[in-house]
């Protein structure tokens, strides 16, 4: 919801085509917008974390399951999803000057994401799903599972029910792939946007 009003508001308020008259690129407009909107979802993740360590530590105890380094690795992975996902929600309100329009598409994208990755999650625990006639489907959906950012959220969440795959490599390489291509085709597409 940030992305899309925070950013859809310069657009109705012509923010975005005072800032192209005073001179500066469109380039820079653009990634500002980027920046801030990182910024911001990387804060309110921040926060999600530390209210739920605060309220989880005293009724769960520390963490058993994970080392230090898992923890950190998992930490890093969950904030370049987050990272991800701001990066396309940039790309939807910078190319969608309408920022209900924006905010309805972003909205089905985290749905249609997150219902997706519980399909997938669902399959590993099919016994047929672990036979040798379904070792390509298998290993396509365990790959998909930690490169697609829905599905990292939700491999997150899903790794302390022993469903999660939980690989740091594809987990940060899907995430740096999402967010180097939407950025060159939010830039270029945005290079050519009418801002009336």
């Amino acid at each position: 919801m940030f992305c899309s009003l925070y950013t859809g508001t310069d657009y109705s308020e012509g923010t975005l085509r005072n800032k192209i008259a005073v001179g500066h690129s469109r380039r820079s407009v653009y990634v500002s917008n980027l920046i801030v909107n990182v910024v911001a979802i990387s804060v309110a993740y921040s926060i999600y974390l530390l209210v739920a360590l605060c309220v989880g530590l005293p009724f769960l105890g520390t963490f058993r399951q994970l080392a230090g380094k898992e923890i950190l690795v998992l930490v890093i992975c969950a904030y370049a999803a987050m990272a991800a996902f701001a990066d396309v929600f940039t790309l939807i309100i910078m190319i969608n000057s309408n920022p209900i329009t924006a905010l309805g598409i972003n909205l089905c994208i985290v749905i249609v994401s997150l219902c997706f990755a519980i399909h997938q999650l669902n399959l590993p625990t099919d016994v047929m799903f672990w036979t040798d006639a379904m070792a390509t489907r298998r290993e396509m959906t365990l790959f998909l599972l930690d490169f697609l950012p829905g599905s990292q959220i939700m491999d997150f969440y899903a790794l302390k029910d022993g469903l999660g795959n939980f690989n740091p490599g594809v987990m940060l390489g899907g995430s740096v792939f999402f967010i180097a291509l939407s950025t060159v085709v939010g830039l270029m597409v945005f290079r050519r946007k009418d801002l009336n």
